[in-house]
């Protein structure tokens, strides 16, 4: 259910008086409450009081830049939203706001409709992240009882380990539009790759029929780590800068972090398919040659979840659309992409599992829905 219309507060700060007089009276014909201040000082005084929940910022201010104000309240007020408004024309200035946290920037001189395009923007931006936020909360408060009742019972039975993972799955797509399809899609992929390993010599020991059901369980939380990637990171309709992408990077640690509550809730008896999502949420970047992430693990080194891991998710990534690719490769050129990285980002012995196991694979492919996926399992 979506959120009512809101009347927004909104603190304008501007030290040219007729500039921010003029926001004020765009502010006030969309219906919101609109505070002015005509100075750096006053306009740093009222946002620490925490009351607004929209922010105009001049770039250029008398006592300093709009972007300190930025870089001082955006990280203690998340929901705060900060529009940067500039004369300035060059691309390293919104850039700058971008990378601070801004939600919008605006150029002077300011048109009424261009104004109302980019304010409406950012307002429906702030209402999609309160119903996350609002989602993510009552994910979480589920999750909490959920997992008291794991202690009050036994807490280790299959069934029991399945709605545990099911909800913490819930508390990832909640934030990623794009996880979907995608978990349900990973969870079968990496169940036909075990299932190929498996026939290996060296794995005949280490894969069993367990392995399987808990892979295929702990591997769609490959990505929780996502929920604590700000907004303006995780749902980017384009590439990462370096900088962002370096934000990206701490979803593996921040996942095992998640997972690592979990365990110590279960005093030294949690399941193995959760202590399995730990190592898949922290190492499912890291390469075969060790010039992956969090750690630079090398060989096997690498747990063996997650080398399955990180190919059915690199093989799933390709070939699904993305906001910021809006077509998928064929299977043929991504085969091709997975055999050059052979020995290289992946374990070989996981490659030779993955084209063993290729018809069944591109079956999965084709299948959208949780639903379909039930079936096929």
């Amino acid at each position: 259910m979506g959120r009512l219309p809101t009347v927004l507060k909104v603190l304008v700060v501007d030290d040219t008086r007729e500039v921010a007089d003029l926001i004020a009276a765009y502010v006030r014909r969309l219906g919101h409450d609109v505070d002015v201040c005509y100075n750096t000082q006053v306009g740093r005084e009222k946002l620490s009081r925490r009351h607004a929940d929209v922010a105009l910022v001049d770039v250029n201010l008398d006592e300093g830049s709009g972007f300190a104000l930025l870089d001082e309240f955006k990280p203690s007020q998340p929901e705060l939203q900060f529009i940067m408004i500039s004369g300035d024309q060059s691309v390293e200035s919104p850039v700058k706001a971008m990378r601070l946290g801004a939600a919008g920037y605006m150029i002077k001189p300011l048109g009424y409709e261009a104004f109302v395009a980019e304010f409406e923007r950012v307002q429906k931006e702030r209402d999609a992240m309160l119903e996350r936020r609002d989602t993510m909360r009552r994910l979480e408060n589920e999750l909490q009882m959920q997992t008291q009742d794991f202690l009050a019972e036994v807490g280790t039975s299959f069934n029991l380990q399945r709605t545990l993972i099911t909800s913490l799955c819930n508390l990832a797509r909640a934030r990623d539009k794009d996880t979907g399809e995608h978990l349900y899609r990973i969870a079968h992929y990496c169940r036909e790759i075990a299932m190929k390993l498996r026939s290996l010599p060296e794995y005949g020991d280490i894969i069993d029929d367990a392995f399987i059901n808990r892979i295929m369980l702990a591997a769609p939380l490959h990505d929780i780590g996502k929920t604590g990637i700000p907004d303006a990171v995780l749902l980017k309709p384009a590439s990462l800068t370096s900088d962002e992408f370096d934000i990206m990077k701490r979803h593996t640690l921040i996942g095992k972090e998640i997972l690592e509550q979990v365990v110590n809730g279960f005093d030294g008896n949690a399941p193995e398919v959760v202590l399995m999502g730990m190592d898949i949420c922290a190492h499912h970047h890291e390469r075969w040659d060790g010039k992956g992430y969090p750690e630079g693990l090398s060989g096997e080194e690498i747990p063996l979840a997650a080398r399955i891991v990180a190919l059915a998710d690199y093989y799933d990534a390709l070939a699904s659309a993305r906001v910021y690719r809006k077509q998928p490769y064929d299977h043929n050129a991504i085969a091709g992409m997975i055999r050059k990285e052979s020995g290289l980002r992946f374990d070989p012995n996981v490659v030779k599992a993955f084209f063993d196991a290729e018809p069944q694979v591109m079956s999965l492919r084709l299948l959208q829905s949780p639903e379909q996926l039930q079936v096929m399992g």
